[in-house]
Formats: structure tokens, sequence, C-alpha cells
């Protein structure tokens, strides 16, 4: 089981982007492969007025470690509404990450998502997110910080997004 929280910034850190609570269930079919199952709770800024939305997830993890390196793969599907009602959203999202172990107390990491949305009856891809950022590992506990730039595949006018992150997480 693992818990997370997520704490994203828009512009110049000056104001809260989004809060995530989340919890989620996985089962280790082996060293390398894993099955998760989760629910995110999302309070997110949109034309500056709170939103509350819901997202449940399964995925499918695999990771190899070459020391001091290790490389994951995540496939993941998700369906996210709003607390309100609404039509719900569905989006199928591929990770590949890499970790540089230095020493116990810090990991740096690169990552990149290539996210398909379904979108009236058939799936397009919507979006490709380029992470990097550090890991603090603190015994069940860990503090990730990081930035990440969002490029929209689908519509053109969208513009690059940049993102400030900070997450917490604790694994038991």
């Amino acid at each position: 089981m693992d818990w997370r929280a997520y704490w994203r910034f828009r512009g110049p850190v000056d104001t809260t982007k989004s809060n995530m609570g989340q919890f989620g269930l996985r089962y280790r079919l082996s060293k390398r492969y894993s099955l998760t199952v989760g629910y995110r709770h999302i309070s997110k800024l949109k034309d500056d007025e709170r939103e509350l939305a819901h997202r449940f997830y399964s995925s499918f993890s695999a990771r190899k470690n070459w020391k001091p390196f290790s490389f994951s793969y995540r496939l993941r599907f998700q369906r996210e509404g709003e607390s309100g009602g609404g039509e719900s959203n569905y989006e199928i999202r591929n990770r590949l990450k890499a970790r540089w172990a230095l020493g116990k107390s810090i990991r740096p990491f690169i990552s990149s998502d290539l996210i398909a949305a379904e979108d009236k009856g058939g799936w397009d891809m919507d979006a490709l997110r380029m992470s990097a950022g550090f890991e603090l590992p603190l015994g069940p506990h860990e503090l990730a910080l990081g930035y990440r730039q969002v490029y929209p595949l689908r519509q053109s006018d969208d513009p690059l997004k940049h993102i400030v992150l900070s997450a917490y997480s604790y694994q038991w």
C-alpha cells in the first residue's frame, strides 16, 4: 500500500495549481513487475476557481536495476470525473523513468510520459510530459521536487505548460 500527496504550482511558484491525495494498493507479481489500483482526489485551479475531481486508475509497472541506475516503465489506464458530475475522461499513460542513486540520500530522475485520451469514440495522442528532479528517500517516506514541461499534441494552439512539482509519499 502507498499513500502520496502532491502539490503543483502555476506560474513563478506563487499560486497553487493543484493539490492531490492518492491511495493505492500494489501487488508485486515478481521482483520486477507489479500491478496497482488506486484512487486520487484532486483539487485544481481552473479559471481562477477551485474544482474537485476523482481519478481511478490501474497500472502495470516494470523495473530494471543496473546499479547505481534504475529504469522503469509504467502503463496506466485511468478515468477522471469532476465532483459535480459531467462526463468522465479516459486516458492511457505510458511513462519511462530513469533514476540515479547518489548514495542513500538523493536520487536524481528524468521521465517522459506519452498520454493518449479518448475523444469521440477514438483514441488520440494528447500530450507529452518531460520531467526532471530528485527524490529524497527517508525510510518508508519520500520527498520529491521537480520540474515538468507538458507539450500538447492534439491542439496546436495550446500553450506549453511549465509545472513545478513537489510530492510526499509513504509506503508500507
